[in-house]
């Protein structure tokens, strides 16, 4: 671009005349103030200058032609001299194919016999089994997709769900902290949530076809417990080890290095032990969650938090569905031999009592033994007999699958 002095174009960056393109030799001696009417033109033209248009075309040399090794690796030059010869092949099949089928096939079958000649120099076939040409053109045939059966509904338990009575509209309900923070969101579909200060959620609640998943969580996110109103559910140590497991048919409890503490049954309970229904289980998650166990419909998760404090029945209320799959829980054989040894070991010590006083009595050998013994053992041998019973029923079962 050039341009004369006193001429009236205008700078297209600062809007002053416009100043004539600068010399190589003026570029040198005069100052820039007196070169450029502002930066932004200084700068176009320094890029006009170093630009790679305006520098001189290097000059033709001699190249070196003295003997090298070879360029690249021995397995590189083999993949290029297979890709070199894949593509003659394919040049010369389309020569091949385009002269067969333009001009006309001579007279004694020379063309047919030249077709194979040539097909028998092309030695490779190339053929791949997950590529989508072979599929179209008939060279892969894909085995058709099998049709799944719709598995059967395998519950044992369903949920009871209210009648229309029972229903109640729930509306909205919206709780705060006194700092203003939001406590409680309950929604009238009954899900929501629980909140801490920090605005993380202490208690999540969701449904997804008919069912209500409660998750409680610690303040650093962590998950603590999760209940299910299918009757599943299942709470967790601070060290992620397992302390709860319920579900439709009992529950059990672990300690925290992972060690069973105690196993129930909610129906049909023949040995009496410490646990629901016969006596609550109540534990901390943390300092603001706590669970207590009375049954498999009462089931209470309680959070708090200052004065703010709410409680969810997260039990379920099931019903038998399919009885014929129901089987009773199985007898742990090591927990069975434990009672024994330990029946025996009570029976020692009551005839030791027995002995220490009344050593002359001519009746010890005919002394009954104490009810709560007595309940023991014949709790002990149901156990076996339901043990017994199992058993030949997996042998019926076995001998039906070998016949």
């Amino acid at each position: 671009m050039t341009t004369e002095a006193g001429s009236d174009v205008k700078c297209e960056f600062c809007g002053n005349e416009i100043r004539s393109f600068p010399t190589l030799d003026a570029q040198k001696e005069l100052p820039p103030d007196l070169i450029y009417c502002c930066e932004r033109y200084k700068e176009l033209i320094y890029a006009l200058i170093n630009h790679p248009a305006a520098q001189k075309p290097k000059s033709e040399g001699k190249i070196s032609i003295a003997p090298h090794p070879p360029y690249g690796s021995k397995q590189a030059r083999k993949v290029a001299k297979e890709r070199a010869a894949q593509r003659l092949r394919e040049r010369e099949l389309a020569r091949q194919q385009a002269s067969f089928s333009s001009g006309p096939a001579p007279t004694g079958g020379g063309g047919l016999s030249s077709f194979y000649q040539f097909a028998r120099q092309m030695k490779t076939i190339n053929y791949m089994l997950s590529s989508q040409r072979c599929m179209d053109e008939g060279w892969t045939i894909r085995p058709p997709s099998p049709v799944l059966e719709e598995e059967p509904n395998m519950d044992i338990f369903e949920p009871v769900l209210p009648e229309d009575g029972e229903s109640k509209e729930r509306s909205l309900v919206q709780k705060f902290y006194p700092n203003g923070c939001v406590f409680l969101i309950h929604f009238p579909d009954g899900t929501g949530t629980v909140l801490y200060p920090s605005g993380k959620p202490a208690i999540t609640i969701s449904m997804q076809t008919g069912v209500y998943t409660y998750i409680a969580q610690g303040e650093d996110g962590a998950i603590m417990a999760v209940f299910q109103t299918t009757g599943q559910a299942t709470s967790y140590y601070a060290n992620d080890n397992i302390r709860i497991f319920i579900d439709s048919i009992g529950g059990l409890e672990l300690d925290i290095h992972g060690s069973r503490k105690r196993r129930w049954t909610w129906k049909e309970q023949i040995e009496h032990v410490h646990a629901p229904p016969i006596q609550p289980i109540m534990f901390a998650l943390t300092r603001h969650l706590a669970v207590r166990i009375i049954s498999q419909e009462h089931i209470t998760l309680t959070f708090s938090y200052g004065i703010n404090a709410c409680r969810f029945q997260v039990g379920s209320k099931l019903k038998m569905v399919a009885p014929e799959l129901f089987s009773p829980p199985p007898v742990d054989e090591s927990e069975l031999f434990r009672n024994e040894m330990k029946l025996k070991v009570n029976l020692v010590f009551d005839r030791l009592s027995n002995l220490l006083r009344f050593p002359n009595s001519p009746k010890l050998n005919v002394l009954p033994m104490p009810d709560h013994l007595s309940s023991r053992k014949e709790k002990i041998e149901k156990l076996k007999e339901l043990q017994q019973s199992k058993d030949k029923t997996d042998k019926k079962r076995l001998q039906i699958v070998v016949n």
